[in-house]
């Protein structure tokens, strides 16, 4: 068997010392030891520490519900001796915690969020071990989880399953966790007005800056009451259920503003004669319903009937034609301008369309809707 010379040498000089203590009759024995170097190691290598360096970054968005990765180990850079390796590089969490949903797996940040982080803050620590030494760095990283709208079949909400007050409130909710992103535009969103339980409503988010709730929508043949209530395609939110506004748009169909919109608070029942006028056209209008009056051409400028109807003898016609209840939206200092008008309880059903943007249609059977929308 051969043996390396010094470790003959070293064994040797054990001996001799030991036989050096016993004949000089010591009471007690040393410790002496052995030194075997480490055979085809480099002593400099040895001492050499890792370097070590941990890149900063900005992760990338996550999404409530949606997977997640992100990759810490393209952000780190070795330079060691020989056995330096991204292998022996242990990853862990030293301050903050990740949002629910994400955990650390080796070099990379995964999962699927289930809840809202505005700015989560975590300290991350990538570890080197070897025969060496231990070495480590560390960086912080903010981790961001958005809730963006998604179609759940039927309807849209936010990603985390909540929802806004109001159409408005997808578009400006007042919070970056909560963007107008992903599922976006006009159609049926889920919505939660103060004290009325969630419902479906349809959203205008694209006419004069979007986020119209449509509370109303009358079709001749199917006309419904103003103060809540369903027809086939026709309907009209109850008061409960109308959003927060500022603003009231008469439209047509899936329009909000068709006409025209004005700064108004509409109520789901009786509206004394108002006046207000559109920051988009500088027009004047007069606004007005009531359940036991009407006014002559639906113009309140034009003569006013105290009672909900009007005796009428023409051939074809009731002798009694109800034209309470009808919602007038009328250009002011125009008479008979035939601006928007739609009464839901006149017969024959074509003149509950009464008036569209400028002219009479009453008379004509028309397939488009009378439309109500608020922001």
């Amino acid at each position: 068997m051969r043996t390396h010379p010094s470790v003959s040498f070293r064994l040797a000089a054990t001996t001799l010392a030991c036989a050096a203590a016993l004949t000089a009759g010591v009471s007690h024995a040393e410790n002496y030891f052995a030194v075997l170097p480490l055979l085809g190691a480099d002593a400099s290598q040895a001492k050499r520490p890792v370097k070590m360096v941990l890149a900063s970054a900005t992760p990338p968005t996550a999404t409530v519900g949606v997977p997640y990765s992100f990759n810490l180990g393209a952000l780190l850079s070795l330079d060691g001796p020989e056995g330096t390796s991204p292998a022996n590089v242990r990853w862990s969490v030293v301050s903050g915690e990740l949002p629910r949903g994400l955990e650390l797996v080796g070099n990379e940040v995964v999962g699927t969020p289930t809840e809202l982080a505005p700015d989560r803050q975590v300290v991350i620590q990538a570890e080197h071990v070897s025969g060496y030494s231990t070495d480590s760095v560390t960086m912080g990283y903010s981790f961001f989880v958005s809730a963006p709208i998604v179609d759940f079949g039927g309807y849209r909400a936010w990603a985390d399953g909540t929802f806004a007050q109001s159409c408005e409130g997808y578009i400006r909710s007042g919070s970056d966790v909560r963007p107008y992103q992903g599922a976006t535009g006009s159609g049926v969103y889920r919505i939660s007005p103060p004290g009325a339980a969630p419902f479906d409503a349809y959203c205008d988010q694209v006419s004069d800056g979007g986020g119209w709730t449509r509370v109303a929508l009358q079709y001749e043949g199917t006309p419904v009451l103003w103060t809540g209530q369903s027809n086939d395609r026709a309907y009209s939110l109850p008061q409960a259920q109308i959003p927060p506004h500022t603003y009231t748009g008469f439209g047509k169909d899936e329009v909000a503003t068709y006409v025209d919109f004005v700064p108004f608070q509409y109520t789901a029942g009786d509206i004394p004669v108002t006046s207000a006028t559109s920051p988009k056209t500088g027009k004047s209008y007069d606004i007005f319903r009531s359940f036991g009056s009407w006014f002559q051409n639906h113009d309140p400028e034009d003569t006013y009937h105290s009672q909900p109807y009007e005796t009428y003898n023409r051939p074809g016609f009731p002798s009694i034609i109800y034209w309470n209840d009808t919602l007038t939206f009328d250009e002011h200092g125009k008479l008979a301008a035939f601006t928007w008008a739609f009464s839901p309880n006149v017969l024959p059903t074509s003149y509950q369309g009464y008036a569209m943007n400028g002219m009479s249609v009453g008379g004509v059977t028309d397939a488009s809707g009378w439309s109500v929308w608020v922001k």
